[in-house]
């Protein structure tokens, strides 16, 4: 999964693209998002700095977004 891409286009406000970047690895990251034990927090090297990036909230955001950006356009 590359990360530091979809943070990146997160942080660029380019929702569309990061989650497209998001789903190329995980299909469902509004499902994950709600049910993901965040294994990886562990392992995150941003911990070293100040607190790991909590990544089943980045994915559900992401998702959530464009998903209520395009169920928002159907009306």
């Amino acid at each position: 999964m590359n990360i530091p891409r979809f943070l990146q286009l997160y942080k660029e406000n380019r929702l569309d693209d990061a989650f497209v970047s998001v789903i190329m690895e995980n299909p469902l990251p509004a499902s994950t998002g709600r049910v993901c034990q965040h294994p990886c927090d562990s392992r995150c090297r941003r911990q070293t700095l100040d607190e790991p990036v909590n990544m089943r909230e980045v994915h559900r955001f992401i998702a959530d977004s464009v998903s209520s950006r395009t169920a928002m356009k159907k009306f």
